[in-house]
């Protein structure tokens, strides 16, 4: 996306926090031991994890950060003072908010109150080239192993049972290279996930359990919704139920549905349909978001 706009860039990937937390003594400590580096570029960009903005928000950076609240900008980071430096960040001429999600949107402004921010998704994009090959062709479905296909309920056995051609792919094994599946099997358990845009770049159809069935579940013992204080009612803002996205995928009300689903003599032209809109999706998408992020970074 940088290189399209024009800008040049590096990418830091910071691993070492506790269990996915980032306190201010840890921020000052990587500001101290990299903090040349960091002043070496023009601007900062901060995405997911959000807490990693207090680096520089606590060190009095002056020049524009760019601070792209996706997947909950809390997490990790539930301490008064790190709710202080977002809200006093809002004021400052040279940092930017923006939210990759309606919820994003919601959630920020929830917490902190009056924060009104913009909303720029992610692109439309995957790389696959450190991903792992795996035995699933356009005969096979790609079934996720998240909580609710492997705690709430073994899904792959659930498919078996039913006949349906599917393979699970350990997240141990490495990220899996899913070109040329027949459909991903999903049951969602929070707002957004980068498999969705990645999968939407491959063309590849999510057989998606519906919306009543994520309301039906989400308070059973084993089911697991990211918010466990989420309304029922803001399912619907998640990117998979979203009005725009509905004629992008499949959905199943239950195993049995998708049993049927999968034996319908006009999937295969169904699926066709689905990846032509996909098709058609990804083209406007990434266009209109490219224009965003080409008006954010101006």
């Amino acid at each position: 996306m940088c290189r399209q706009l024009g800008h040049e860039g590096e990418t830091q990937q910071i691993s070492d926090m506790n269990n996915g937390e980032f306190d201010a003594v840890a921020a000052n400590k990587r500001w101290a031991a990299h903090k040349d580096y960091y002043e070496s570029f023009d601007a900062v960009f901060v995405s997911h994890l959000t807490h990693l903005s207090r680096i520089f928000l606590q060190n009095d950076w002056k020049k524009p950060l760019y601070i792209w609240l996706c997947f909950r900008f809390d997490f990790g980071a539930q301490d008064r003072e790190f709710y202080r430096l977002i809200k006093e960040a809002r004021n400052r001429p040279n940092v930017k908010f923006f939210a990759a999600s309606e919820h994003d949107r919601l959630y920020i402004q929830r917490m902190l109150g009056d924060f009104p921010v913009d909303i720029v998704p992610p692109m439309v994009y995957v790389n696959n080239a450190n991903k792992v090959k795996v035995p699933c062709d356009s005969n096979t479905f790609f079934v996720m192993s998240k909580h609710n296909e492997t705690v709430f309920m073994n899904l792959k056995e659930e498919l078996d049972r039913r006949g349906i051609s599917a393979y699970k792919h350990g997240w141990s094994d490495g990220p899996p290279d899913l070109q040329g599946v027949r459909g991903v099997i999903h049951i969602p358990y929070t707002f957004l996930t980068r498999a969705l845009y990645e999968n939407l770049a491959l063309g590849n159809v999510f057989f998606l359990a519906d919306e009543n069935f994520i309301r039906k579940n989400m308070w059973r013992a084993g089911f697991f919704w990211d918010l466990p204080f989420t309304s029922p009612d803001e399912v619907s803002l998640a990117e998979w139920y979203r009005e725009e996205h509905r004629n992008l995928f499949i959905y199943f009300s239950g195993l049995d549905e998708l049993k049927a689903i999968s034996e319908d003599p006009n999937l295969d032209r169904l699926i066709a349909y689905k990846k032509d809109n996909i098709a058609k999706f990804t083209a406007r998408h990434n266009e209109e978001t490219l224009k965003k992020w080409g008006e954010i970074f101006s």
